[in-house]
């Protein structure tokens, strides 16, 4: 895992979500045109140099409770994610805009840390979120890098 200040790329005038995905691609010197909720089977939230990112920011889920295919454990799902995702890498980007880039076996560990399993008013079935960002996921996260 390794960390980038994307501050110099911060924007307040949107959604964090997608305003940590723009930070992401302007980091990368592309574009970011993908909505913050478009579903990881599709494609990876930023494509640069062939490599595709997934970016996360506190309060995220993993993927929407429809893709779940009626699994109700935490390790089912987390299974159907690894299966249907198209990153290559992911990157959680703090509310202080600094970036963790991590590979699978690292973004495991960190969902399996702060995740947890939740049901969505909208959609029948579970997903995974991962908690609010806090000082304890920031000194893991730190520690890691």
């Amino acid at each position: 895992m390794f960390k980038t200040d994307l501050s110099r790329f911060a924007r307040a005038d949107a959604p964090a979500g997608f305003a940590r995905q723009w930070a992401v691609a302007a980091a990368h010197g592309v574009e970011q045109s993908r909505p913050d909720n478009v579903s990881c089977a599709g494609a990876p939230d930023v494509v640069a140099d062939g490599i595709g990112y997934s970016v996360k920011a506190s309060d995220f889920s993993l993927m929407s409770p429809g893709l779940s295919r009626g699994a109700t454990e935490f390790e089912a799902i987390w299974e159907i994610f690894t299966e249907i995702d198209r990153a290559d890498r992911y990157v959680y980007v703090t509310r202080e805009w600094m970036a963790y880039e991590m590979d699978l076996t690292e973004f495991s560990e960190f969902v399996h840390k702060f995740g947890y399993l939740s049901g969505d008013s909208k959609t029948p079935g579970l997903k995974i979120k991962c908690l609010r960002e806090s000082k304890k996921m920031l000194r893991w996260l730190e520690a890691k890098a």
